[in-house]
């Protein structure tokens, strides 16, 4: 535990066990009877008091060495109490300013809440009570805390994708994902950071790593909003593609027959509709050729045809 003027030795495991009893309720007395359940859910021993108090005396001790921690911890009748403020410890420090944050998120105040989530992130620097035994008071603490910070972690990549900012909102989704793949709402955000950047292959890369994921580990497909943010994904780039083939086939039916048409050029007399089709060869010949290769080899392996071509260019349908 570092200090403003020195560094403080926590001691022993369940030691550092009673000091995250006490720094997780600031102010607050915590029993003996608190910490005994703390330490030993399932069966105490004898000596569990005594130990607690142990426990405490030491710490009390430590944190007299340090003078900016005398008179810190002190003992109650029943139990012990760490007299610092709640923003003297970082994990109420973070939870208060997430609620800030989310505040002005809901506000609209999309800066001002990208600027308090950055400082609530950053003040974590690994898991909470990293290498501290925990019972299930503590446990449960952990848990609430850590789902916190990955609601805070996608919040922020939210503000900044809102505001633009999506280069700085990817790297963060990637390596919150490669910890906690099943997070939908973090592959959603991420999605949507790759498409707003243009790069349509990315976006759909992260839904196909989300599917995989899901299937894999739950058996399940990826939820709704991840579907229709896929399929407007590929409404959007269909809509290019249009848009850019659209000039080149227009085309006129005047003395230059064939001949490109201008975006936008005029045509004397009336509009035109598009050239009648005077051909349209048929597909029999290449269905035989796959019927019979089929035939050919169906009595020894499993047959797959693969057809492609571009739109509207006579691929048979399914069950054609």
């Amino acid at each position: 535990m570092q200090l403003s003027s020195g560094t403080l030795q926590l001691g022993t495991p369940k030691q550092r066990t009673v000091l995250a009893m006490l720094a997780t309720h600031p102010g607050q007395l915590v029993t003996v009877a608190e910490l005994v359940d703390e330490l030993w859910p399932e069966e105490p021993p004898r000596s569990a008091v005594p130990n607690v108090r142990t426990y405490a005396a030491n710490l009390r001790r430590n944190f007299e060495t340090v003078d900016a921690a005398a008179g810190v911890l002190v003992r109650q009748a029943n139990g012990y109490r760490l007299r610092v403020e709640r923003d003297q410890v970082d994990i109420h420090c973070f939870e208060t300013e997430y609620r800030q944050a989310r505040a002005l998120f809901d506000e609209g105040l999309l800066d001002r809440a990208a600027e308090v989530l950055e400082r609530a992130v950053g003040r974590w620097r690994g898991p909470m009570l990293a290498g501290v035994p925990v019972g299930p008071v503590l446990a449960a603490r952990t848990a609430a805390a850590e789902d916190e910070r990955l609601q805070a972690t996608e919040l922020l990549a939210d503000a900044w994708v809102r505001t633009g900012r999506e280069e700085r909102a990817v790297p963060v989704l990637r390596e919150l994902l490669a910890l906690h793949p099943l997070r939908e709402s973090a592959h959603l955000l991420l999605m949507r950071a790759l498409h707003q950047r243009g790069d349509r292959a990315g976006a759909v890369a992260a839904y196909e790593s989300a599917r995989a994921a899901l299937r894999r580990e739950l058996g399940i497909e990826p939820a709704a909003e991840l579907r229709l943010l896929r399929r407007a994904i590929d409404h959007a780039d269909e809509t290019s593609r249009a848009d850019v083939a659209a000039p080149r086939q227009r085309r006129s039916t005047s003395g230059n027959a064939g001949a490109p048409r201008a975006e936008g050029a005029r045509v004397g007399g009336g509009g035109w509709l598009p050239r009648p089709v005077t051909d349209f060869v048929g597909r029999d010949g290449a269905i035989e050729r796959l019927l019979a290769e089929t035939a050919r080899v169906e009595a020894s392996a499993s047959v797959v045809h693969v057809i492609d071509g571009m739109a509207g260019s006579g691929k048979p349908k399914p069950g054609n």
